[in-house]
């Protein structure tokens, strides 16, 4: 009988844990502009590279090309949102921490901006 309440206590503290580990991963995805197939989104602070790429891979699962630029500061976005309007998407973006593409080739996260720079 003790080893059930036991096993019961310990299944109930990892549901917890579980619980806790979601709650900590919800990130809010906003997206502020969109032209074709670039899309530019806004998220929180301290937003990791693995939750990027899960965003990325669902919103480009059915296009053939896309492009998103995230950016943690509306001011910053607001440049890349003019950048993105002239055309000019291959030079360096200030406050750009992230860019997901996918191509025929390419289908991940190109760059992560607390892992090097994003250029």
């Amino acid at each position: 009988m003790e080893k059930i309440i036991v096993k019961l206590i310990a299944l109930y503290i990892s549901t917890l844990y579980s619980f806790s580990a979601q709650a900590s991963e919800q990130v809010e995805f906003k997206s502020i502009h969109s032209q074709g197939e670039m899309r530019i989104v806004l998220v929180n602070k301290n937003t990791t590279e693995n939750q990027l790429s899960k965003h990325g891979k669902s919103n480009c699962a059915d296009k053939e090309f896309c492009v998103i630029w995230y950016f943690d500061d509306k001011k910053k976005a607001q440049v890349g949102i003019k950048r993105a309007k002239a055309g000019n998407i291959f030079d360096p973006i200030p406050g750009l921490i992230s860019e997901y593409i996918k191509t025929k080739m390419v289908n991940e996260i190109t760059c992560y901006k607390p892992k090097g720079s994003c250029l």
